[in-house]
């Protein structure tokens, strides 16, 4: 990356307390995988204040030091090693991850319409334009911060009801990630996805990951070659089973 090529990004950690060991292996793997020459650091919060509280903290605290981009990483999210690099290439003020929730059902935390459910059909390996997602792996340019400031509304927000377009009204008790995109959108934004930064979603107290393997599979086969689909583990070529 050239001098005036660099950019600053702050990576968001929001934590209830100590972390997984498996985290923080990945974290420093990710951490030696950061674009050459590209300037950041880590802004740490830690309590129970609600996730909306904490990541307003966040904000706030990164924009005294003047960062373009903004890296919100979850605590119990494994994200691949070239997820900054491919965020970064994408130029897109707003971009998520994928991750999927940590139950049977296994639902990915992306959603094509505000009311509707997960999106469980997606372009692998490709951008696309999304309405909301979750928060756990999401690049932000800090110009968006900039916009609600202007318009005077908080960056994160629970407890709020969502208006859809066609009238109808949702409450959100928690939340926090869809008011962001809901609002992001109503300022001018777009909001994307990056089907190839497939992450883990770890439950610390099971100790499992999601997706399983069997999902992984599913989702991953349009990505691999003819004599990678033969092969029983497939998934050491990095797409996705980023702590196990």
């Amino acid at each position: 990356m050239n001098e005036d090529e660099k950019v600053g990004v702050a990576i968001g950690i929001i934590t209830r307390g100590p972390v997984d060991i498996k985290w923080m292996m990945r974290m420093d793997e990710f951490r030696h995988h950061i674009p050459g020459g590209l300037f950041w650091k880590y802004f740490v919060v830690e309590g129970t204040d609600g996730y909306a509280n904490n990541r307003n903290k966040v904000v706030e605290e990164v924009k005294k030091e003047g960062f373009k981009y903004l890296l919100f990483i979850d605590d119990d999210v494994f994200i691949p090693e070239d997820t900054l690099t491919r965020m970064l290439a994408s130029k897109k003020d707003i971009v998520s991850g994928i991750y999927w929730t940590k139950n049977d059902q296994q639902s990915p935390v992306i959603f094509e319409k505000e009311g509707a459910g997960p999106m469980y059909e997606f372009p692998v390996g490709e951008l696309f334009e999304i309405q909301s997602s979750g928060l756990g792996c999401v690049l932000i340019n800090m110009e968006v911060f900039d916009a609600f400031d202007k318009a005077g509304i908080p960056y994160f927000r629970e407890n709020w009801v969502m208006e859809l377009d066609n009238g109808k009204k949702i409450h959100c008790p928690i939340g926090e990630d869809h008011y962001f995109y809901h609002k992001s959108r109503k300022l001018g934004y777009k909001v994307w996805a990056d089907g190839g930064i497939l992450c883990d979603h770890y439950n610390t107290t099971t100790k499992r990951f999601y997706p399983t393997p069997d999902v992984v599979r599913k989702v991953v086969q349009p990505m691999l070659t003819e004599e990678e689909k033969k092969m029983d583990n497939p998934y050491k070529r990095g797409v996705n089973n980023n702590g196990r």
